[in-house]
């Protein structure tokens, strides 16, 4: 046996089900070694061959979202990781516990030893020190030595990928190591990823005091746990409070009165006296001459640590797990509430109880199919989309973009289909956002493994960022004036659904709203990866 065969028995062992793998010169151990761990019948995770890093690496974080497992990925060497790019990102801030792994240029002298040089494109490969491409985005990062044992590295990154905040690790490989005949197997140690607790009590009480005496307060959340989603709504409905619901993990029903958009859409209400930010990044937008309330912060990360500068006032953080403190804060606020205080959430919230329904744009009826056309189990990803009008109502099916690099939520949707295929699965894009997810080697990699996602693209031939925004900052400029935005605008769209079908996957263009949920049934029935473009008129017209 050599090094890559206890790396994969570790892998597999340490609960990594699939290796997203992007083939490189010096990555054929992972290849040998996944081949030989079958033939022998032993553990290995199953090799998922996908064309680009970036897409692998959304592949590998979508699943890692249906299944709450590590998973893993397979980069060559520093121009895998470069190309993985946005991706890197979107897998630290959505908090992702993906083993990202990379080829390392060999050093042994040609014929020195296995693995060693033998070609002249490995001398510009090597660097001083290819983990600070992704250093800043790790929570952990190695490269192989030939003296470590394969086990303990594997069992050491998934400790702290898991561990709250959970993220993800990278591992160097370089090529001789891998290929070095194994040393016998050492002692397994047992490496448990550290979990939250409960709240410290005295905290507690003091937020639940000023829960039950604000006159206006706001619940703002964007990722909390499946199983924190019952008390949340809990404590809303018995404060009668606003939830800003970010739309990265489901928070409470989306047709529930008290559910708000996200934070950038909702202002604070001017009387807002309290905030409690439950596992949320930035809880509200500041304005000038707006509120400033106090705030409690629950979760995971409530300082945000990975972040230098970080303004919100935060009279409270509690570091815990975050249904618990829910469940306790429940508990406590109810012992708090007289009738008088009583009285003013059930005023605060019949007051609130009045929301504006959407339009019956394009956008929206295009969105209403596919929640209806999944049913209630189904699973969605989402980036540029509005997802309170997808109709969600169970926790862990609405999963929205976590971080600020697109092209994210079609390849995610494919991996958690790939890990996941009893559930019905689909992606929400714009078209700006689909030209980022490399769309044939998205398309390839769902019809390779067998994964028939369904794939909306809500196709405005054009980014928000290079019109929309363009007017905002100038609304007297030129751009605006002349309605001319060029650099924003993406027409003459490409044939998206010829695209799909030239990948082997269902593909169909749709611009009536009565023709969207017959596309989507039909999409579904055809049992195959599927593409629904929907055309609306040219953003910023």
């Amino acid at each position: 046996m050599e090094v890559a065969d206890r790396l994969m028995e570790a892998m597999a062992r340490r609960g990594i089900a699939n290796l997203w793998f992007t083939s490189g010169t010096e990555l054929a151990f992972f290849q040998e070694a996944y081949q030989r761990a079958r033939a022998e019948g032993r553990p290995t995770p199953h090799l998922r061959t996908c064309p680009h890093e970036h897409v692998a690496l959304a592949a590998a974080g979508g699943e890692t979202r249906v299944t709450g497992r590590p998973s893993a990925t397979a980069a060559h060497v520093d121009v895998g990781l470069i190309t993985a790019g946005g991706a890197i990102h979107n897998a630290f801030r959505g908090g992702y516990p993906v083993l990202m792994t990379s080829g390392y240029a060999p050093s042994a002298p040609p014929g020195s030893h296995r693995g060693a040089r033998d070609s002249y494109i490995q001398w510009q490969q090597q660097l001083p020190d290819q983990g600070q491409i992704v250093r800043p985005y790790m929570k952990w990062d190695h490269r192989l030595n030939a003296w470590d044992d394969p086990d303990l590295v594997i069992g050491r990154a998934v400790q702290m990928m898991l561990s709250a905040p959970q993220g993800p690790a990278y591992l160097a490989l370089p090529r001789e190591v891998t290929m070095a005949p194994a040393a016998p197997e050492a002692p397994r140690v047992p490496l448990t990823p550290v979990a939250l607790g409960a709240p410290d009590p005295a905290v507690l009480a003091e937020v639940a005091d000023a829960l039950a005496a604000a006159e206006m307060p706001v619940i703002a959340t964007d990722r909390p746990p499946a199983a924190a989603a019952p008390h949340l709504l809990a404590l809303a409905e018995l404060l009668g409070a606003p939830v800003s619901c970010g739309g990265t993990l489901f928070a409470i029903p989306d047709d529930h009165p008290l559910a708000r958009g996200p934070a950038r859409e909702f202002p604070l209400p001017d009387a807002t006296d309290l905030v409690l930010a439950v596992d949320v990044p930035v809880p509200w937008m500041p304005q000038p001459g707006g509120p400033r309330p106090r705030m409690a912060a629950i979760g995971s990360d409530p300082i945000l640590a990975a972040t230098p500068l970080y303004e919100f006032p935060c009279d409270w953080s509690i570091l815990a797990r975050t249904d618990l403190a829910l469940q306790q804060l429940v508990e406590q606020v109810e012992r708090r509430l007289t009738p008088a205080g009583r009285e003013r959430c059930r005023v605060r919230r019949a007051t609130l109880e009045q929301r504006r329904a959407p339009g019956a744009t394009l956008r929206a009826v295009a969105q209403a199919a596919l929640g209806r056309v999944l049913g209630p189990e189904g699973v969605i990803f989402h980036e540029m989309a509005e997802p309170a009008l997808f109709g969600r109502s169970r926790p862990g099916t609405l999963f929205g973009h976590a971080a600020s690099s697109i092209g994210w939520a079609a390849a995610a949707a494919v991996g958690a289909k790939v890990a996941r295929p009893d559930l019905p699965v689909a992606a929400v894009c714009g078209d700006g956002s689909w030209l980022f997810a490399n769309p044939p080697a998205t398309l390839w990699t769902a019809a390779y493994h067998d994964a028939p996602a369904v794939i909306m693209v809500l196709n405005n031939a054009g980014y928000r960022t290079g019109t929309v925004m363009v007017a905002a900052d100038y609304p007297d400029g030129y751009a605006a004036r002349q309605k001319d935005f060029e650099g924003g605008w993406l027409g003459p769209s490409p044939d998206f659904a010829a695209m799909a079908r030239t990948c082997g996957c269902f593909g169909t263009t749709v611009a009536n709203p009565a023709e969207v949920e017959p596309a989507l049934r039909e999409a579904v029935a055809a049992r195959v990866p599927a593409l629904i473009d929907v055309r609306l008129p040219q953003i910023g017209r």
